[in-house]
């Protein structure tokens, strides 16, 4: 058995990877804002999300254990209420592990009024709709990002780190770290990264896909993620 893709898969693989810039430049809803290109591990997709603060509630949506998986910018969709059809256009789709669903839109606040913060949070007609059909609505902004920045800066090393190893089996290190969680109640990152047989890069992969579906927990929010992150069995 091999650690690696077959040739054949992993021309499959970058295809379904590969997007065009065309459209997103073209159709463009803000000209000067970035347009990001972001492996998802948990959508197990290539997305391209425009503007920073989409950008930063997907890497955190990463790390949220409660959430399946996530569209941000989906194309509009239709949903049936009152008897009538309504298009509805979203920032992003969340769908979650207990089959809830959710409506975000984003708002920059900062440097607003606080006349125009209240009118550009009001949003009772998308509000009213999410509610009849049983969805969750919820606005994102800037200001509500804020002590959120270390938890971005660690996911972002963390989907780095699963992409990186996307396509391997990651066998070997997935079993010593079952047995160590076996073992012990709380271990070291570095602990496991010393282990003789083991990849450390698969390693790492193994421990941020763990950290991903809630397997294993450490301090994400307030510590920067490192050899010296102290890991715990379960979502705690």
């Amino acid at each position: 058995m091999t650690h690696e893709m077959t040739e054949s898969q992993h021309i499959v693989d970058q295809y379904q990877r590969r997007v065009s810039t065309r459209p997103v430049l073209r159709n463009e809803r803000q000209p000067k804002s970035n347009i990001w290109f972001f492996d998802s591990p948990k959508n197990n997709c290539r997305s391209i999300i425009e503007g920073d603060l989409p950008f930063l509630y997907a890497v955190l949506l990463e790390g949220d254990v409660s959430v399946a998986s996530y569209q941000v910018s989906p194309e509009p969709f239709i949903v049936q209420a009152g008897g009538a059809s309504t298009l509805v256009a979203v920032g992003a789709r969340v769908q979650l592990i207990n089959r809830t669903s959710q409506w975000w839109d984003f708002r920059r606040l900062e440097g607003l009024s606080a006349a125009k913060r209240k009118a550009a949070l009001k949003n009772e007609g998308k509000s009213a709709l999410a509610q009849s059909v049983g969805v969750e609505y919820h606005i994102k902004t800037d200001i509500d990002f804020r002590g959120q920045e270390t938890a971005f800066d660690n996911w972002l090393l963390l989907c780095a780190a699963i992409t990186r190893c996307r396509g391997h089996l990651l066998v070997r290190e997935r079993q010593h770290l079952s047995r160590y969680l076996t073992q012990h109640e709380t271990m070291t990152l570095s602990t496991l990264l010393d282990i003789q047989d083991i990849d450390a890069a698969y390693m790492n992969a193994v421990v941020a896909l763990s950290l991903q579906q809630g397997i294993v927990s450490t301090n994400l929010t307030t510590q920067l993620y490192g050899p010296h992150s102290i890991l715990r069995r379960g979502n705690q």
